[in-house]
């Protein structure tokens, strides 16, 4: 690691170690969204078959959620 790099992690603390919050509901956003499609949603529908082999619910609703959640904490 260069010094150059070293002082922009250091300036990048401390800019953001007040707006903490910003990265916890990055993390926190898409866990709930799986939590509650995969618990809630899952227990309705069983899974889906692709290709011979069964899916769960949770499973294939995953990837989109997480690009969803991913687009909107980029945009916001």
């Amino acid at each position: 690691m260069t010094a150059s790099t070293g002082l922009i992690l250091q300036r990048n603390f401390l800019a953001y170690r007040r707006v903490w919050w910003i990265f916890a509901t990055g993390f926190l956003e898409p866990v709930f969204y799986l939590f509650s499609l995969g618990v809630g949603v899952g227990a309705l529908i069983s899974g889906f078959e692709v290709g011979g082999r069964e899916i769960p619910y949770a499973e294939f609703v995953a990837p989109g959620m997480l690009a969803a959640s991913a687009m909107n904490g980029a945009v916001l």
